[in-house]
């Protein structure tokens, strides 16, 4: 199963704007390697056209790789980073596809085995 995850985030803290942009090229060149090793299929930078709206990157690839790379005191590291230079920063994780019946499926089915009568 395909999933993402998810980085959203505001503009960096006053301050800390150089930072900031030392940190994303850092993360750029992360995820590059992450392309490399196998472990991501690859990521998106998509950068909001409304003023206020906050900012993304996506990482597309195997559910269980994903989790795991998430799991890592690196990415811990990465995310507290994250928090520091940037208001708003938060992540989240998720199935991916380009057919609704396999991510709503996959929600259904958890739903259904979660569900008391």
């Amino acid at each position: 199963m395909k999933s993402v995850v998810i980085f959203r985030w505001g503009p960096p803290y006053p301050g800390r704007e150089p930072d900031g942009m030392k940190y994303a090229a850092e993360c750029e060149a992360a995820f590059r390697t992450m392309i490399d090793e196998g472990v991501i299929d690859r990521y998106e930078w998509i950068t909001s056209a409304s003023a206020g709206e906050d900012d993304m990157m996506i990482l597309w690839g195997d559910t269980q790789n994903l989790a795991a790379t998430m799991a890592t005191q690196e990415m811990a590291q990465t995310v507290a980073e994250g928090r520091y230079l940037m208001q708003r920063f938060r992540w989240d994780m998720g199935l991916a596809s380009d057919k609704a019946t396999e991510v709503y499926g996959a929600w259904g089915a958890v739903l259904m085995e979660h569900a008391t009568a």
